[in-house]
Protein backbone atom coordinates (compact mmCIF):
# COMPACT_ATOMS: atom_id res chain seq x y z
CA UNK A 1 0.00 0.00 0.00
CA UNK A 2 1.35 3.50 -1.09
CA UNK A 3 2.23 5.58 1.84
CA UNK A 4 1.19 9.29 1.29
CA UNK A 5 4.62 11.72 2.15
CA UNK A 6 7.27 13.54 0.01
CA UNK A 7 9.31 11.34 -2.53
CA UNK A 8 12.18 13.09 -4.16
CA UNK A 9 12.73 11.87 -7.66
CA UNK A 10 15.88 9.19 -6.63
CA UNK A 11 13.02 7.48 -4.32
CA UNK A 12 10.13 7.28 -6.64
CA UNK A 13 9.11 3.69 -6.92
CA UNK A 14 5.71 3.94 -6.84
CA UNK A 15 2.79 4.00 -10.09
CA UNK A 16 0.81 6.30 -10.69
CA UNK A 17 -1.70 3.76 -10.24
CA UNK A 18 -0.76 3.50 -7.04
CA UNK A 19 -1.70 6.67 -6.01
CA UNK A 20 -5.48 6.87 -4.70
CA UNK A 21 -8.18 8.79 -6.52
CA UNK A 22 -8.99 12.56 -5.51
CA UNK A 23 -11.37 15.31 -5.94
CA UNK A 24 -10.54 18.60 -8.13
CA UNK A 25 -11.75 21.36 -6.66
CA UNK A 26 -14.60 23.07 -8.55
CA UNK A 27 -14.66 26.75 -6.78
CA UNK A 28 -13.02 29.78 -8.21
CA UNK A 29 -11.31 32.54 -6.10
CA UNK A 30 -10.09 35.57 -7.84
CA UNK A 31 -8.94 38.95 -6.71
CA UNK A 32 -10.12 42.99 -7.67
CA UNK A 33 -6.78 44.21 -9.45
CA UNK A 34 -7.57 47.45 -8.12
CA UNK A 35 -3.80 48.31 -6.45
CA UNK A 36 -2.33 46.31 -9.29
CA UNK A 37 1.00 48.05 -9.74
CA UNK A 38 4.60 47.03 -10.54
CA UNK A 39 6.50 49.15 -7.63
CA UNK A 40 9.69 47.55 -7.40
CA UNK A 41 11.50 43.98 -9.27
CA UNK A 42 10.50 40.41 -8.12
CA UNK A 43 11.32 38.74 -11.22
CA UNK A 44 12.94 39.17 -14.63
CA UNK A 45 9.94 40.04 -16.49
CA UNK A 46 9.52 43.23 -13.99
CA UNK A 47 12.38 44.36 -15.29
CA UNK A 48 11.93 48.27 -16.47
CA UNK A 49 8.23 47.63 -16.11
CA UNK A 50 8.28 49.69 -12.93
CA UNK A 51 5.46 52.49 -13.24
CA UNK A 52 4.65 51.17 -16.95
CA UNK A 53 1.16 49.86 -16.59
CA UNK A 54 -2.02 50.82 -18.30
CA UNK A 55 -4.87 50.32 -15.24
CA UNK A 56 -8.10 50.50 -17.53
CA UNK A 57 -6.39 47.60 -19.61
CA UNK A 58 -5.86 45.83 -16.11
CA UNK A 59 -9.51 46.36 -15.38
CA UNK A 60 -10.66 45.15 -18.81
CA UNK A 61 -8.77 42.23 -19.04
CA UNK A 62 -8.97 41.05 -15.50
CA UNK A 63 -12.42 41.65 -16.22
CA UNK A 64 -12.75 39.34 -19.39
CA UNK A 65 -11.36 36.34 -17.15
CA UNK A 66 -13.82 36.93 -14.58
CA UNK A 67 -16.21 36.49 -17.31
CA UNK A 68 -15.16 33.07 -18.21
CA UNK A 69 -15.53 31.78 -15.06
CA UNK A 70 -18.57 33.38 -13.96
CA UNK A 71 -20.67 31.90 -17.33
CA UNK A 72 -19.27 28.36 -16.36
CA UNK A 73 -20.88 29.03 -12.88
CA UNK A 74 -24.26 30.30 -14.55
CA UNK A 75 -23.66 26.95 -16.20
CA UNK A 76 -23.54 24.61 -13.38
CA UNK A 77 -20.52 23.50 -14.60
CA UNK A 78 -18.05 25.07 -12.23
CA UNK A 79 -19.47 25.29 -7.94
CA UNK A 80 -18.91 28.81 -7.44
CA UNK A 81 -17.03 32.46 -7.76
CA UNK A 82 -16.04 34.07 -4.56
CA UNK A 83 -13.96 37.52 -5.63
CA UNK A 84 -11.42 39.82 -2.78
CA UNK A 85 -11.33 42.91 -2.69
CA UNK A 86 -7.49 44.20 -3.05
CA UNK A 87 -6.08 45.64 -0.56
CA UNK A 88 -3.82 49.07 -0.48
CA UNK A 89 -0.35 48.24 -0.47
CA UNK A 90 -0.43 44.86 -1.81
CA UNK A 91 0.28 45.37 -5.35
CA UNK A 92 0.42 41.61 -6.59
CA UNK A 93 -2.70 40.23 -4.69
CA UNK A 94 -4.10 39.68 -8.16
CA UNK A 95 -1.27 36.93 -8.49
CA UNK A 96 -3.90 34.75 -5.72
CA UNK A 97 -2.55 31.17 -6.66
CA UNK A 98 -0.14 31.98 -4.11
CA UNK A 99 -1.22 32.91 -0.77
CA UNK A 100 -2.78 29.55 0.07
CA UNK A 101 -2.76 25.81 -1.00
CA UNK A 102 -6.23 24.24 -0.31
CA UNK A 103 -7.06 20.45 -0.20
CA UNK A 104 -8.97 17.42 1.53
CA UNK A 105 -8.04 15.41 3.79
CA UNK A 106 -10.19 12.56 5.13
CA UNK A 107 -13.48 14.45 3.86
CA UNK A 108 -11.76 17.45 5.77
CA UNK A 109 -11.19 21.00 3.93
CA UNK A 110 -8.01 21.61 4.92
CA UNK A 111 -5.77 24.50 3.92
CA UNK A 112 -1.83 25.40 4.30
CA UNK A 113 -1.22 29.37 4.30
CA UNK A 114 1.96 30.81 2.49
CA UNK A 115 5.38 31.78 3.80
CA UNK A 116 6.02 34.29 1.30
CA UNK A 117 9.38 35.63 -0.22
CA UNK A 118 8.95 39.16 -0.49
CA UNK A 119 7.99 40.65 2.77
CA UNK A 120 5.01 42.86 0.61
CA UNK A 121 3.48 39.82 -0.46
CA UNK A 122 3.61 38.27 3.19
CA UNK A 123 0.73 41.00 3.63
CA UNK A 124 -1.58 38.90 1.52
CA UNK A 125 -1.77 36.15 3.34
CA UNK A 126 -4.36 37.78 6.01
CA UNK A 127 -7.05 38.16 3.66
CA UNK A 128 -6.88 34.42 3.18
CA UNK A 129 -6.97 32.96 6.19
CA UNK A 130 -10.37 35.22 6.41
CA UNK A 131 -11.82 33.96 3.17
CA UNK A 132 -10.86 30.14 4.02
CA UNK A 133 -12.25 30.44 7.85
CA UNK A 134 -15.70 31.76 6.56
CA UNK A 135 -15.24 28.68 4.24
CA UNK A 136 -14.84 26.19 7.02
CA UNK A 137 -11.32 25.22 6.38
CA UNK A 138 -8.78 23.76 9.03
CA UNK A 139 -6.19 26.32 8.66
CA UNK A 140 -2.47 25.18 8.71
CA UNK A 141 0.55 27.45 8.93
CA UNK A 142 4.12 26.48 8.80
CA UNK A 143 6.32 25.67 11.47
CA UNK A 144 9.23 26.18 9.70
CA UNK A 145 10.95 29.48 8.64
CA UNK A 146 11.43 27.87 4.99
CA UNK A 147 9.79 29.47 2.07
CA UNK A 148 6.04 28.07 0.78
CA UNK A 149 3.74 30.12 -2.48
CA UNK A 150 0.92 27.25 -2.29
CA UNK A 151 -0.33 26.87 -5.60
CA UNK A 152 1.89 28.59 -7.73
CA UNK A 153 4.64 26.10 -6.84
CA UNK A 154 2.10 22.99 -5.94
CA UNK A 155 0.70 21.81 -9.00
CA UNK A 156 -2.17 19.25 -8.86
CA UNK A 157 -1.73 15.60 -10.35
CA UNK A 158 -5.23 14.93 -12.18
CA UNK A 159 -7.57 13.36 -10.67
CA UNK A 160 -4.85 12.00 -7.93
CA UNK A 161 -4.15 12.73 -4.27
CA UNK A 162 -0.75 14.22 -5.60
CA UNK A 163 0.51 17.00 -6.42
CA UNK A 164 4.01 18.06 -8.13
CA UNK A 165 6.10 20.85 -6.01
CA UNK A 166 8.15 23.20 -7.73
CA UNK A 167 11.20 24.71 -5.25
CA UNK A 168 14.33 26.59 -6.02
CA UNK A 169 13.16 29.66 -5.73
CA UNK A 170 9.91 30.90 -3.95
CA UNK A 171 9.31 27.35 -2.29
CA UNK A 172 11.82 25.23 -0.56
CA UNK A 173 11.92 21.93 0.57
CA UNK A 174 11.10 21.91 4.09
CA UNK A 175 8.11 23.88 2.97
CA UNK A 176 7.35 21.35 1.32
CA UNK A 177 7.70 18.17 3.55
CA UNK A 178 5.60 20.25 6.25
CA UNK A 179 2.53 21.21 3.91
CA UNK A 180 2.53 17.51 2.56
CA UNK A 181 2.09 16.55 6.00
CA UNK A 182 -1.07 18.90 6.42
CA UNK A 183 -2.30 17.78 3.33
CA UNK A 184 -1.71 14.14 3.24
CA UNK A 185 -0.86 13.89 -0.49
CA UNK A 186 1.96 12.40 -2.37
CA UNK A 187 3.83 15.50 -2.81
CA UNK A 188 7.23 15.18 -5.96
CA UNK A 189 9.32 17.94 -5.48
CA UNK A 190 10.90 19.01 -9.23
CA UNK A 191 13.90 21.92 -8.91
CA UNK A 192 13.51 24.75 -10.64
CA UNK A 193 16.91 26.21 -12.46
CA UNK A 194 16.39 29.97 -14.26
CA UNK A 195 15.01 32.56 -12.80
CA UNK A 196 12.25 33.07 -15.86
CA UNK A 197 10.83 29.33 -14.58
CA UNK A 198 10.58 31.03 -10.66
CA UNK A 199 6.93 29.33 -10.08
CA UNK A 200 6.14 25.79 -11.09
CA UNK A 201 2.79 27.36 -12.28
CA UNK A 202 5.04 29.48 -15.26
CA UNK A 203 6.83 25.88 -16.81
CA UNK A 204 4.39 22.91 -15.97
CA UNK A 205 0.94 22.08 -16.97
CA UNK A 206 -0.80 18.13 -16.66
CA UNK A 207 -3.58 17.88 -19.64
CA UNK A 208 -4.29 14.24 -17.97
CA UNK A 209 -3.43 11.33 -16.01
CA UNK A 210 -0.76 10.49 -18.51
CA UNK A 211 -0.20 13.80 -19.87
CA UNK A 212 2.26 16.91 -19.44
CA UNK A 213 3.26 19.46 -21.11
CA UNK A 214 6.41 21.83 -19.64
CA UNK A 215 9.54 23.80 -20.42
CA UNK A 216 12.47 21.10 -20.19
CA UNK A 217 14.62 24.08 -19.71
CA UNK A 218 13.36 25.05 -16.51
CA UNK A 219 14.14 21.84 -14.58
CA UNK A 220 17.14 20.05 -13.86
CA UNK A 221 17.89 16.69 -15.24
CA UNK A 222 17.07 14.73 -12.07
CA UNK A 223 13.77 16.14 -12.10
CA UNK A 224 13.09 15.77 -15.93
CA UNK A 225 13.58 11.86 -14.76
CA UNK A 226 10.79 11.91 -12.01
CA UNK A 227 8.27 13.58 -14.81
CA UNK A 228 9.24 10.83 -16.75
CA UNK A 229 8.19 7.70 -14.86
CA UNK A 230 5.38 9.21 -13.82
CA UNK A 231 3.95 10.57 -17.27
CA UNK A 232 3.80 8.53 -20.29
CA UNK A 233 3.46 11.47 -22.66
CA UNK A 234 6.00 14.38 -21.97
CA UNK A 235 5.14 17.34 -24.69
CA UNK A 236 8.19 19.84 -24.53
CA UNK A 237 7.43 23.21 -25.14
CA UNK A 238 9.83 26.06 -26.90
CA UNK A 239 11.18 28.35 -24.07
CA UNK A 240 11.06 31.47 -26.01
CA UNK A 241 7.42 30.67 -26.48
CA UNK A 242 7.07 29.57 -23.15
CA UNK A 243 8.67 33.14 -21.77
CA UNK A 244 7.25 35.24 -24.44
CA UNK A 245 3.62 34.05 -24.71
CA UNK A 246 3.45 32.56 -20.86
CA UNK A 247 1.49 29.36 -22.50
CA UNK A 248 2.51 26.91 -20.07
CA UNK A 249 0.84 29.28 -17.35
CA UNK A 250 -2.37 28.46 -19.06
CA UNK A 251 -5.51 27.38 -16.61
CA UNK A 252 -6.84 23.19 -17.76
CA UNK A 253 -10.19 22.63 -16.08
CA UNK A 254 -12.22 19.68 -16.10
CA UNK A 255 -16.28 21.10 -16.18
CA UNK A 256 -18.75 18.90 -13.93
CA UNK A 257 -20.39 17.94 -17.67
CA UNK A 258 -16.85 16.01 -18.41
CA UNK A 259 -15.96 19.11 -20.85
CA UNK A 260 -12.39 19.95 -20.59
CA UNK A 261 -11.69 23.45 -21.22
CA UNK A 262 -8.05 25.37 -21.01
CA UNK A 263 -8.03 29.51 -20.61
CA UNK A 264 -4.68 30.67 -22.18
CA UNK A 265 -2.61 33.94 -23.12
CA UNK A 266 -3.25 35.25 -26.93
CA UNK A 267 -1.34 33.72 -29.53
CA UNK A 268 0.29 30.50 -28.47
CA UNK A 269 -0.91 28.07 -31.66
CA UNK A 270 1.41 26.08 -31.33
CA UNK A 271 0.62 25.23 -27.53
CA UNK A 272 -3.46 25.79 -28.50
CA UNK A 273 -3.17 22.84 -30.99
CA UNK A 274 -1.45 20.64 -28.26
CA UNK A 275 -4.38 22.01 -26.13
CA UNK A 276 -6.96 20.83 -29.05
CA UNK A 277 -5.42 17.69 -29.72
CA UNK A 278 -5.65 16.88 -25.95
CA UNK A 279 -9.49 16.86 -26.06
CA UNK A 280 -9.75 20.95 -24.63
CA UNK A 281 -12.19 23.80 -25.88
CA UNK A 282 -9.69 26.61 -25.64
CA UNK A 283 -10.13 30.14 -24.98
CA UNK A 284 -8.16 32.54 -25.58
CA UNK A 285 -7.37 36.22 -23.08
CA UNK A 286 -5.61 39.29 -23.06
CA UNK A 287 -3.42 39.36 -19.98
CA UNK A 288 -0.42 41.29 -21.38
CA UNK A 289 -0.88 43.54 -18.83
CA UNK A 290 -0.33 41.05 -15.71
CA UNK A 291 2.58 39.60 -17.59
CA UNK A 292 4.75 42.64 -17.47
CA UNK A 293 4.57 41.52 -13.18
CA UNK A 294 5.75 37.86 -14.33
CA UNK A 295 1.95 36.21 -14.36
CA UNK A 296 -1.07 35.08 -16.39
CA UNK A 297 -3.91 32.91 -16.35
CA UNK A 298 -2.95 30.46 -13.87
CA UNK A 299 -1.62 32.56 -11.59
CA UNK A 300 -4.79 35.07 -11.77
CA UNK A 301 -7.04 32.34 -9.72
CA UNK A 302 -7.42 29.91 -7.01
CA UNK A 303 -9.25 26.95 -7.51
CA UNK A 304 -10.91 25.61 -3.84
CA UNK A 305 -13.22 23.17 -2.24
Amino acid sequence: MHTPGVYLPKDIHFKLEDIPHHPEPLGVLVVNPAFFAIIDVKNPYMEGKEGHVNHQKVMEQWQALYDLYLKWVDEDELESLSELEGVTGCEDMVFCANQSLPWTKDGEKVVVLSNMRYPSRQKEVPAFEEFYTYLGYKIYKLNTTDLLEGNGDFIIHPGKNLFWAGYGHRTGLEGIKEAAGYLGATVIPLKLVSEYFYHLDTCFVPLSEDTVMLCEEAFDEESLSAIKKIFKNVIPIDRTEAVNTFCLNATGLRLKSGKKVAIIQRGSESTNKILRDNGYEVYEVETGEFMKSGGSVFCMKMMHF
